[in-house]
């Protein structure tokens, strides 16, 4: 098993979340009646329960947003979740990772477009530990 495979588990997209390989990018659309895209989340998920752990960031305007997280809670399993935060059903793509305590991860995403009812994600990516993750590369 190589390192990446040791720090990325798998990549998992919602209903409503896709992948275009051609064009690279993530497209987040909802076509439930009333629901509402405000800004994109990402964040940190309980590898067990599910639960939401910390917002590691947000956008709400289109552009480039890349910075690093420090990892301060036990070292294990985690989900590092973007989605497109709605009213009543969120979209989203997640990453099942293996974090350490104390060590800091780059992260960096482009949205591309930001309507109520789509979102356009590009260079997506989250690597720390020499290792790195970009949007494209899942099994699920």
């Amino acid at each position: 098993m190589g390192e990446t495979e040791n720090f990325v588990r798998d990549m998992k997209y919602s209903e409503g979340a896709s992948y275009d390989d051609a064009s690279k990018e993530i497209t987040l659309i909802t076509d439930v009646e009333g629901n509402r895209f405000d800004q994109v989340d990402l964040q940190l998920i309980d590898g067990k329960s599910g639960g939401c752990l910390d917002k590691i960031d947000s956008s709400d305007t289109v552009g480039l947003k890349a910075a690093v997280y420090t990892h301060e809670l036990d070292t294990g399993e985690y989900i590092i979740r973007l989605k497109g935060n709605a009213n009543l059903q969120d979209v989203y793509v997640d990453i099942r990772a293996f974090l350490q305590q104390g060590k800091g991860y780059e992260y960096s995403y482009n949205v591309a477009s930001l309507d109520w009812n789509r979102i356009v994600l590009s260079d997506y990516s989250f690597s720390g530990l020499g290792q790195s993750v970009h949007a494209g590369s899942r099994d699920g």
